[in-house]
């Protein structure tokens, strides 16, 4: 037989396991943490529909090796898919190696000037963004150009047809960058004689927004 001591002992373990489970429970507090999510809005051009800008680069004139150009641009955004530049370049080509070799002299000084004046339409083939880190991210577009060149060089003013690509970031709401390649096929009228010229530039761009 379970005597009176035993079973007031058992009671009192009970009563201490149930109290010490009660008291665990309480003193367990789950804590969730505030999810705040930020967006964070990448620049774009929504209200702006001009560019003004300054570029640099290389371009490669046929027969007068590559040489360093600059030049300004004015840009109108149709629409977030059309837009429409105009350009005006300008560089001091080396003497073409044919002359270096026949130790002949065929263009002065002032003929050496390149310089053009460059209307050019774009449509946007790629839309996307540039990321720079985790952190950093860029709306950007590659477009897909082709318009009409004149070019005052040797002497003579030509006409010629460019066709092109520019890859163009929004970098904050008043500034972007652009990567241009373009190439301009042209009747080179040159030492009397006609000649189909292909001149290829490289450039890379800055362009305040207005």
């Amino acid at each position: 037989m379970i005597s009176i001591r035993s079973l007031i002992l058992i009671t009192g373990i009970c009563f201490s396991v149930n109290a010490l489970g009660q008291n665990s429970k309480d003193s367990v507090v789950i804590i969730e943490p505030e999810k705040t999510v930020t967006n964070v809005q990448a620049a774009a051009i929504d209200k702006e529909h001009f560019e003004l800008g300054f570029y640099l680069g290389s371009a490669s004139i046929e027969e007068f090796n590559t040489n360093f150009i600059t030049g300004l641009s004015l840009t109108y955004h149709i629409n977030s898919n059309w837009l429409t530049q105009a350009q005006y370049g300008v560089t001091k080509v080396q003497r073409a190696a044919f002359e270096d070799t026949s130790g002949f002299i065929f263009l002065s000084e002032d003929d050496l000037n390149y310089e053009y004046i460059r209307v050019m339409g774009g449509y946007k083939i790629i839309d996307g963004r540039s990321f720079l880190g985790k952190r950093h991210k860029f709306n950007s577009a590659v477009y897909f150009l082709a318009g009409i060149s004149d070019i005052d060089f040797a002497g003579s003013r030509n006409q010629g047809i460019a066709l092109g690509l520019s890859y163009r970031t929004v970098i904050t709401d008043w500034l972007t960058m652009n990567l241009d390649i373009n190439n301009t096929t042209v009747n080179l009228k040159l030492f009397g004689d006609q000649k189909k010229a292909n001149n290829t530039e490289m450039t890379i761009g800055v362009n305040a927004l207005f």
